[in-house]
C-alpha cells in the first residue's frame, strides 16, 4: 500500500485489520551531495566506467536510506552523461519521470503486473546503446534475481537495491538462489559491479556517516572478481 499527500510518500503495511505500519519519505528526489555520503562514496556511483554496463548493488536495513541512494544515483548519472533510464518498481516510491540534464526518465509500476512482465515488455522498447540505465526497484525473490541478471548480461548498467545488514550478506542471498537464478546471477557478478552497504548506524543527528558506508572486496566468494 502507497500513497502520497502534497510532497509527501508514505508506504505502508497491514499489521492486522484495521492497523497499518507508515513509513514516510519525501516524494522530492535528492541529490547525491544532500545524502552526505562522502566523496569516495558518490565518485564511484558516478563512475564513468558503468556506462559500459554493470550492476549497482545498495544494501541496508529497512528505513537505512537504501533507496533514496539508489534513486540519487540514477538521477545524477542521469544529468551527467545523458540517455535514457527505465525503472521498474512495486511500488513507484519517488517521482523521477522526465528530463534530468540531458537524460530521461521512464517509471513503469510492476505492482500488479509483476516485475517478470514488464521487464520483457521494457525490453522490446529499450535503447540498445551503453548510456542505458534500468533501475530495479529491489531484489525481493529469485524471479527479481533471473530479471535484473538477464539485463546485466545484455550490457546495460543496473541499479537495485537488496534488503542486507552487509553486502556480504548480500552477495550470499544472490548466490544462495534455486536453480537458474542462481546461474545468471554468478554470471553477473563476475562483471563490473560496485556495492555500498549500510547499517542503522548510517545516519548520524541527521547526517550521512561518511566511515559507515563500506567499499570492499566481499570475502564470499574469491570467483567474483568485483569493486565493492
Amino acid at each position: 500500500m502507497s500513497f502520497a499527500v502534497g510532497k509527501l510518500f508514505f508506504r505502508g503495511e497491514r499489521i492486522r485489520p484495521g492497523r497499518y505500519a507508515l513509513r514516510l519519505s519525501p516524494k522530492v528526489v535528492q541529490n547525491l551531495g544532500e545524502l552526505k555520503l562522502g566523496a569516495e562514496a558518490s565518485q564511484l556511483l558516478l563512475d564513468e566506467d558503468f556506462r559500459k554496463g554493470g550492476l549497482i548493488l545498495v544494501a541496508g536495513d529497512t528505513g537505512s536510506g537504501k533507496t533514496t541512494t539508489a534513486y540519487a544515483t540514477v538521477k545524477e548519472r542521469l544529468a551527467r552523461y545523458g540517455g535514457y533510464c527505465l525503472t521498474v518498481e512495486s511500488p513507484v516510491e519517488k517521482e523521477l519521470e522526465g528530463f534530468h540534464g540531458d537524460g530521461y526518465c521512464e517509471q513503469v509500476d510492476a505492482t500488479n503486473t509483476g516485475f517478470k512482465s514488464e521487464v520483457a515488455s521494457a525490453m522490446r522498447k529499450f535503447p540498445a546503446e551503453t548510456r542505458s540505465m534500468f533501475f530495479f526497484g529491489e531484489v525481493l525473490d529469485e524471479e527479481a534475481a533471473a530479471e535484473l541478471a538477464r539485463l546485466i548480461g545484455r550490457g546495460h548498467l543496473v541499479i537495485t537495491t537488496i534488503h542486507s545488514a552487509t553486502m556480504e550478506q548480500a552477495i550470499e542471498m544472490l548466490i544462495a538462489l534455486p536453480s537458474e537464478a542462481a546461474k545468471l546471477t554468478r554470471a553477473a557478478l563476475s562483471g563490473k559491479t560496485c556495492g555500498l552497504s549500510s547499517t542503522k548506524s548510517w545516519r548520524i543527528n541527521g547526517r550521512w556517516c561518511d566511515a559507515c558506508v563500506s567499499r570492499r572486496r566481499s570475502q564470499t566468494s574469491s570467483r567474483i572478481p568485483r569493486r565493492i
